[in-house]
């Protein structure tokens, strides 16, 4: 049904124009989606690295601060072990105003025991420090440290602890001042938690060595290991800055941005998952997809119709050219259409007009030939290439003693008698392969007694230069000569049988000298062989007058 429906040329050019303006559509909608996206992520990538920077930097600055202000109180901090043990608490409280910027404030002795707290209600009398990283540090460094992350003795909330060393008048350790942020608490950690990068971006701060210090997508994220799939996140936790498009664990495909801190060995990722970030291309990309089929289920009706129009004309060709094949119509077909159309009907007219000349001209050229044939005393008979009857005059049906319409269309081979068929036959073909004469003596079936009649037959090939068409026979009854051929052989049989048997010698010479006939008794006579027909008659003699030879 489908290639049913395909055969007519106006629903291939509908099928055509769409699927034209379908490929146009879908290519401008494929190049220009390609385009958008290249052009969204050069813009994404641009604002990830500005909001990166911006947020390093204000980490930077904040970190910075915080660790100023822990330097300035150590150096007012009292300068001895005693006056340290005895007035720690004092000094927490005497800077409450500035101590605010953290979540905790701790005073350290130099054997790592906890002098005192702020808030009172994170101070754990008795507590040592020894053990921990950050007090490891800053008393074997002696100066400012920010502490890797790690879990704190208060409920084993994730924190980090920023480190200020205490020195006596002599310059020896004496203790430490910590300030300690809560990864997981209300500062800036969490208004860098809560910055958005359009909808579902998010930042993430992470250290050299692959711990999560804060995630914004999720904050149970602190203190877990980064995702080590992330070839980007690899990169960057070896010094890597800049944006690059990447797959994200949780986000998927995402365009992902690195900035590394200053103060300390940290860096910050901004993901942004290209869902968002592409949206607009998406978008364009579904606005071009509804476009295509508007276009196209307005665009297949109309060029049905417009097709259809102009296929009219071809129609009603198709229509006359019909009726003027099977005579309902005499006049030419109308011209009118498009200018092929227009082509078609005027060749067709031209070639029909010509048709009817030939066939004008043909009908003539056979009315004089019936008319030349049709008196003729000798049979004609026009046959095809594979020796079928054409025209037979009334000569030919007179041998045959047939109707002209149990004659025309059969086999002329049929009409001949079956002791000489297999010649006829060959000689036919090989005079149609050779173009060549084909003459013969044949005896014809008839209803005449003795049911046959003797022919002589002369086909002849009508042949074009690059082929044959038929063959004309010439056939010419020789019934009668052939009885008096016949007769004659038997005269002549009768006489030779009579000269055989006579004692005299009998010659018959020509003109020539030459010897027609001999019997046996004029060949003894000449003392020739049997048979000297043909020989000289006078070199066969001497002729002798008075004795003397006659030459």
């Amino acid at each position: 049904m489908i290639k049913r429906w395909f055969d007519s040329l106006v629903n291939r050019a509908v099928v055509l124009v769409v699927v034209f303006t379908g490929v146009s559509l879908l290519a401008i909608t494929v190049i220009g989606t390609a385009l958008s996206r290249a052009e969204l992520e050069r813009m994404a990538k641009g604002q990830l690295e500005t909001t990166i920077a911006l947020a390093a930097r204000d980490l930077d600055w904040k970190l910075s601060q915080r660790l100023n202000v822990l330097t300035l109180i150590a150096e007012d901090a009292p300068q001895s072990d005693a006056r340290l043990s005895n007035g720690a608490m004092a000094l927490l409280r005497d800077n409450r105003a500035v101590l605010q910027l953290f979540d905790a404030t701790f005073v350290f002795d130099a054997g790592g025991e906890l002098l005192a707290g702020t808030p009172s209600d994170f101070f754990r009398p008795g507590y040592i420090a020894t053990d921990r990283q950050y007090f490891q540090e800053v008393s074997r460094r002696l100066s400012p440290i920010i502490s890797e992350p790690y879990r704190t003795a208060l409920d084993g909330r994730p924190g980090l602890m920023m480190a200020v060393p205490l020195f006596d008048l002599k310059q020896r350790f004496i203790g430490m001042i910590g300030g300690l942020i809560f990864l997981d608490g209300d500062n800036f950690m969490r208004e860098f938690a809560d910055i958005r990068v359009g909808t579902t971006g998010f930042l993430r701060l992470v250290t050299r060595n692959g711990t999560v210090l804060v995630d914004g997508s999720d904050q149970n994220q602190a203190m877990t290991a980064v995702d080590s799939g992330t070839v980007s996140m690899k990169r960057a936790m070896t010094g890597f800055e800049g944006a690059i498009r990447d797959r994200e664990g949780s986000s998927g495909d995402a365009i992902m941005a690195y900035r590394q801190m200053a103060q300390a060995p940290w860096f910050v990722a901004a993901v942004w998952p290209t869902r968002e970030a592409f949206a607009p291309a998406n978008r364009l990309q579904e606005g071009f997809g509804f476009t295509l089929l508007g276009v196209t289920l307005l665009l297949a009706p109309l060029a049905f119709w417009i097709f259809h129009r102009l296929m009219r004309p071809l129609r009603t060709l198709g229509a006359q050219i019909y009726q003027r094949h099977t005579g309902e119509r005499d006049q030419p077909v109308s011209e009118a259409g498009g200018a092929e159309i227009l082509n078609v009907a005027r060749i067709f007219n031209v070639v029909r007009q010509e048709r009817d000349d030939i066939f004008r001209s043909l009908a003539e050229r056979e009315a004089f030939f019936r008319s030349l044939t049709r008196d003729a005393p000798v049979g004609i008979v026009h046959t095809d290439i594979l020796g079928r009857i054409e025209f037979a005059n009334p000569a030919f049906l007179d041998l045959v003693s047939s109707p002209e319409s149990d004659t025309v269309h059969q086999p002329l081979a049929g009409f001949v008698a079956l002791e000489d068929r297999d010649k006829a036959i060959s000689g036919w073909r090989n005079a149609l392969t050779r173009r060549s004469t084909f003459r013969s003596r044949l005896r014809v079936l008839t209803t005449r007694p003795p049911g046959y009649i003797w022919v002589d037959a002369l086909t002849t090939v009508i042949e074009l230069p690059d082929k044959a068409l038929g063959a004309i026979t010439v056939t010419r009854d020789i019934t009668r000569e052939m009885r008096f051929e016949q007769a004659l052989r038997e005269e002549q049989q009768r006489a030779d049988a009579i000269l055989d048997v006579l004692q005299e010698g009998v010659l018959m010479v020509d003109t020539g000298g030459s010897i027609r006939y001999a019997n046996d008794a004029a060949g003894e006579l000449l003392e020739m062989e049997d048979d000297c027909t043909g020989e000289d008659f006078f070199e066969a003699i001497r002729v002798l007058d008075d004795g003397e030879p006659v030459t």
